[in-house]
């Protein structure tokens, strides 16, 4: 997490990123921060820390490409996954879909190993057990999908 992103903008598009993701309450003025990153051309992203409700992005819904939900708390490594978090990401995805504002077909977040998960699968826990032990294996990458 970087604060303030603001000053931090302009050098990363600069470097050529195509999306610029920021966190909710690293700066005072979010919905100016997205505005900035949209009006150099890039799409607009806002991360929300285990901690933060999803209620935050609600007011920026129209002005940003993504969500980024953290579900370990920011700043180191080898953190276990915090299971409170599939909540929020399914009222974040309510939140979406009764706004229309962004596309929700698929969320993926992570590093080297890959899983594929549902929160509908017949046993959850058994993926979950497995999510929970992978950090001891290495970062994860994890695609949640409507399957």
């Amino acid at each position: 997490m970087v604060t303030p992103p603001d000053p931090f903008i302009e050098p990363f598009a600069e470097a050529g990123a195509d999306c610029i993701t920021v966190h909710a309450e690293a700066g005072a003025h979010l919905h100016r921060t997205l505005q900035r990153i949209k009006g150099m051309g890039k799409r607009a992203g806002v991360a929300l820390n285990p901690a933060t409700p999803i209620d935050v992005v609600e007011p920026v819904l129209a002005d940003i490409d993504l969500v980024l939900v953290m579900s370990v708390n920011p700043g180191f490594g080898g953190q276990r996954f915090i299971p409170s978090q599939l909540g929020k990401i399914e009222a974040l995805r309510a939140l979406i879909d009764a706004s229309g504002a962004l596309s929700t077909s698929r969320s993926m977040a992570g590093s080297t190993s890959r899983r594929r998960a549902s929160p509908r699968a017949p046993a959850p826990t058994c993926w979950l057990r497995a999510l929970r032990a992978s950090p001891a294996a290495g970062p994860i990458i994890l695609a949640i999908s409507r399957d």
